[in-house]
């Protein structure tokens, strides 16, 4: 959650992902005990999804994979 003048890092990342035409959906993994996520404006944007993170970071992937339709994955 560092920020860079009124943002965060993520929220950064995130509107540079937002800006690009083909990409309709952002799926975040957060941490169940996380609190601080859900006071950013992202959290309530229409296009971005929240899952639960795993225990270790390939669970938060797969938890956020699964959180779309097949036809969707892109991996980068």
């Amino acid at each position: 959650y560092l920020s860079i003048g009124n943002k965060t890092i993520l929220e950064h990342a995130v509107a540079a992902l937002l800006a690009n035409a083909c990409v309709q959906r952002v799926v975040i993994a957060v941490s169940p005990s996380d609190r601080r996520f859900s006071q950013l404006p992202l959290a309530q944007h229409p296009q971005i999804t929240v899952v639960d993170g795993g225990a270790e970071r390939a669970d938060s992937v797969l938890a956020g994979l699964k959180a779309l339709p097949e036809a969707q994955w892109v991996l980068v």
